[in-house]
């Protein structure tokens, strides 16, 4: 269950790098927007293909990616961190945030390997607790490996 945002889970999200990915300029904005003034430092692309050049040098700590975009979309995206991480042993968390709301369309955005997905339109309180959620249960992961 997605609760509202709190200042506990405002702390942890202000010391994330994050990732947007999404071909729409006002989601990215917003987005963006947002999530620097929780205080997070953030950074927008417009395509999967960026993304992907921007994790070398920006190394954020988790994607928040749109799924339906023009050329490679989200699923080719989750595709090359998969391979990414293979060569990296570690995980970077990713939450798919699209208007495909259906259940197929969950399963099928979760399956591929995304973290978690939250469906257009949301309130941007359900996106803070969810990221705090996601970087959780990353951490949680990370200490039973180690």
């Amino acid at each position: 269950m997605i609760t509202t945002r709190s200042k506990q889970t405002e702390e942890e999200i202000s010391k994330l790098r994050v990732l947007v990915v999404d071909d729409d300029r006002d989601s990215r904005d917003l987005l963006l927007f947002y999530l620097e003034q929780i205080g997070a430092k953030v950074k927008s692309v417009a395509s999967a293909k960026v993304a992907v050049e921007e994790i070398q040098f920006f190394q954020p700590e988790i994607i928040l990616s749109d799924i339906f975009m023009p050329e490679e979309n989200g699923f080719w995206l989750i595709n090359q961190l998969k391979k990414m991480e293979k060569t990296s042993n570690r995980h970077l968390a990713a939450i798919a945030i699209t208007a495909a709301a259906k259940a197929k369309d969950r399963e099928k955005i979760l399956s591929a390997g995304y973290d978690a997905y939250l469906s257009k339109p949301f309130l941007l309180d359900h996106l803070t607790a969810l990221i705090a959620k996601v970087m959780q249960q990353n951490q949680q992961n990370r200490q039973k490996t180690a």
